[in-house]
């Protein structure tokens, strides 16, 4: 039975990555599951509406030399923060940076498959994103 293309879940989504390799992987991907994706390289300024024209947010937490933390934070209080909001990272320990945010975290590496069982959950579970468990959860490749 074939999975449903996350295409059909999401309208638009906006990945905030600075290394060019990982961008590939993801437009690959997201083309494959007909997903319309932008692309940014470096933190947006804040006037760059995020919540209206994105439904899907998925941003690593180091762009360049800049933590994510507070650009994320400032979206949030401007209720621009979309529901669907994934931050990916390879840095441990960094829950508490994150607690008083509406976001899911999942550490590198990962596959695409598991942010696509996550990301298709989400919308069925009537737009919760699902808190992961105690510890360090880690998709693998």
């Amino acid at each position: 039975m074939e999975m449903d293309k996350i295409g059909h879940f999401y309208k638009r989504a906006l990945l905030v990555e600075d290394s060019e390799d990982i961008c590939d992987f993801y437009k690959d991907f997201f083309e494959m599951e007909e997903l319309p994706l932008d692309v940014l390289m470096r933190i947006p300024d804040d006037s760059m509406e995020i919540g209206e024209k994105y439904d899907l947010l998925i941003c690593d937490w180091f762009v360049g030399p800049q933590s994510a933390e507070k650009w994320l934070k400032r979206l949030e209080q401007k209720k621009q923060l979309p529901a669907a909001t994934i931050v990916a990272t390879g840095m441990p320990d960094i829950e508490d940076n994150v607690a008083d945010l509406p976001i899911h975290l999942i550490y590198k590496p990962f596959d695409f498959y598991s942010l696509k069982d996550i990301l298709i959950n989400f919308k069925q579970n009537q737009g919760r994103l699902m808190k992961p468990a105690l510890g360090r959860p880690q998709i693998n490749l």
